[in-house]
């Protein structure tokens, strides 16, 4: 007779805006969902579940295992909730451990205090057992654990998957972008994309490809945690069966032929090289095909059913030179190559979508990294004329660059007057908790988010006192 293993709760995290898409993703693996809020949905499930998760998940970047919440006023009160925890059940001395924290609490204003009192209270648990201390290794530990401090509540986690989920295993070079895997992965399933009907999907800005490797990969049911190892492999209490058996069925998921094409374009040879080494290295290179050619000069070999893209937004000082350029060169794109088909342009910068020329169907908010995003869907008719919408009527692509470069969108969301998208109530202001506001983080920011407390506010020299350890 078998013995089920009880659940455990676990939270996994995902970029502010793609809530809905990793509850269905975790709906999908058969977990008991117990809760959700801005960046995060709570889950119960044994351990193989869990694993099961951070194999799978395509829009998370974290999941965490709870350990324990309780209310803290002190530096002693964290170190005694931490200490009730069982770590040697989970580590030994021989394994490293890391602390890493997001604290909104305004007595706490060292700087690093919380996440010290946490690691000392493990350390010290350890050494009491086994009269020795494990080392700490702030990059790659075997046990990688999270603490939220937000006004006195605490909770501790173990961070299941250690480096970010993001991180599939096919870049071993990174690029300049916020756009990373995850994100890219959960706006592709926010699309819809479907590769029984999708079956030319084309990316006119394509950079390192992140969005055609994501979707291959969802097209060859190729797990996106395949290349990469997980934190939990070096667990004490690990199941190693239950992983071996999962790396097995992943294995044997995967098709070997893709029934979609993939074509990309972008005007830098850099990024061009790194799409297609990447490809290479996630095992999609027959099923992608990538040039270097800017938007004006090229034609997909193929009309695409699907085209997702990431064109520039301005942030950067060499991508100013030719903006606006390059989204009406994204207008007449579509109009011309695109006919019939659904595209999704992901913009963080409202000003510059006026220049497509485009009537949007939806929007869908969210964060890339630090900036306030939109997915913008439209809806490409077919029409064998290319044409563009003007507040004065219809006019065609031979409008000069001067009437072009004055003209503005029937699409009055996304005001030139003003440098902000509207407010939305999961991103105003104030709303977000520390803990939210790391998950929107890029991956290489410092996660640790201590606030100085405001003037006005006491401080608690139990709190800030440095840590004997130090």
């Amino acid at each position: 007779m078998t013995t089920r293993e009880p659940a455990r709760r676990y939270d996994a995290i995902c970029t502010l805006g793609l809530e809905d898409v990793l509850h269905s993703e975790l709906e999908a693996l058969g977990v008991n969902i117990i809760g959700r809020r801005a960046g995060a949905v709570g889950f119960e499930a044994d351990r193989e579940l869990a694993y099961r998760a951070c194999f799978w998940l395509r829009s998370a970047v974290r999941v965490r295992e709870f350990l324990v919440n309780g209310r803290v006023e002190s530096r002693q009160d964290l170190y005694a909730l931490t200490s009730t925890v069982d770590w040697s059940s989970m580590l030994t001395v021989a394994d490293t451990i890391g602390v890493d924290s997001a604290v909104d609490d305004p007595r706490v204003n060292h700087s690093n205090m919380p996440t010290l009192v946490v690691k000392d209270a493990i350390v010290d648990a350890l050494r009491r057992r086994s009269g020795r201390r494990p080392d700490v290794d702030r990059d790659n530990p075997d046990t990688p654990v999270f603490l939220s401090l937000r006004d006195g509540d605490a909770s501790l986690y173990r961070d299941l998957g250690g480096a970010s989920l993001h991180k599939r295993g096919y870049r071993d070079i990174e690029s300049k972008s916020p756009l990373n895997e995850a994100i890219a992965a959960g706006l592709l399933l926010r699309a819809g994309f479907d590769a029984t009907k999708h079956l030319v999907m084309v990316d006119p800005f394509c950079g390192s490809g992140t969005f055609l490797i994501e979707a291959a990969w969802i097209a060859t049911d190729t797990a996106p945690g395949t290349l990469r190892s997980f934190a939990f492999e070096r667990f004490r209490d690990r199941d190693a069966t239950a992983i071996s058996r999962i790396r097995n069925e992943m294995t044997r998921r995967r098709r070997t032929t893709c029934p979609v094409q993939f074509y990309g374009s972008d005007h830098h040879p850099g990024a061009i090289w790194i799409a297609k080494r990447s490809a290479q290295l996630a095992g999609v290179q027959t099923c992608t095909r990538f040039e270097e050619l800017d938007i004006a000069n090229y034609a997909p070999p193929e009309t695409p059913n699907l085209v997702v893209t990431n064109p520039p937004w301005g942030l950067r000082m060499e991508e100013g030179p030719g903006l606006d350029a390059a989204w009406r060169g994204l207008g007449t794109f579509l109009r011309r190559h695109a006919q019939g088909a659904d595209a999704w342009v992901l913009s963080g910068a409202p000003s510059v979508t006026r220049h497509l020329g485009l009537e949007c169907a939806e929007r869908v908010p969210l964060k890339a990294g630090p900036v306030d995003c939109r997915f913008l869907h439209y809806v490409m008719r077919t029409n064998p004329t290319a044409t563009r919408y003007e507040p004065s009527g219809i006019v065609d692509d031979a409008t000069s660059e001067s009437q072009a470069t004055t003209a503005e969108s029937s699409d009055q969301g996304d005001s030139a007057n003003s440098p902000h998208w509207s407010q939305d109530a999961m991103f105003a202001s104030g709303t977000l908790s520390a803990e939210a506001q790391q998950w929107a983080q890029p991956d290489n920011q410092p996660s640790t988010n201590f606030d100085a407390a405001p003037e006005s506010a006491p401080t608690a020299p139990e709190w800030n006192e440095p840590s004997q350890s130090e």
